[in-house]
């Protein structure tokens, strides 16, 4: 069973950021799978390569798509995500040394980009909207 599921509380309007936060939605739970099945292994790492490679990228084309449309709070976005790609890629070190990933830092992903998504992301959609507008 997923971990988290795509649904609409989550569509930001815009295709090419809702197609990223679903495959990052697929990489997390690939990640969860692997988690329970082979806690110490490649499938591990390389979900654990998926979720950084595809969080940079996807906040690469936030912050791109934030400093297009003027986003005042874009430095505080830059924050948050710099912060999370930091805990992904201090994990991937700590793998790489020999230990653990628990389901916890899964299930603390899955709630990071819940609220991220739904309070974050759709704030700079309600301003590149108004914009539009204005």
């Amino acid at each position: 069973m997923p971990l988290t599921r795509w649904s609409e509380r989550f569509e930001t309007g815009i295709e090419v950021i809702d197609a990223q936060h679903r495959v990052l939605f697929d990489c997390l739970n690939r990640l969860g799978e692997v988690i329970h099945a082979e806690p110490s292994g490649t499938a591990l790492d390389e979900g654990l390569a998926c979720m950084a490679q595809r969080t940079i990228k996807h906040f690469q084309a936030e912050e791109t798509l934030m400093k297009e449309i003027g986003y005042p709070a874009r430095s505080l976005r830059s924050e948050q995500h710099n912060e999370l790609i930091l805990k992904v890629r201090t994990l991937q070190y700590k793998r790489a040394k020999g230990e653990c990933v628990t389901p916890e830092f899964v299930a603390f992903l899955a709630g990071w980009f819940d609220h991220h998504i739904t309070d974050s992301d759709l704030d700079y959609v309600k301003h590149m909207k108004a914009l539009r507008h204005a």
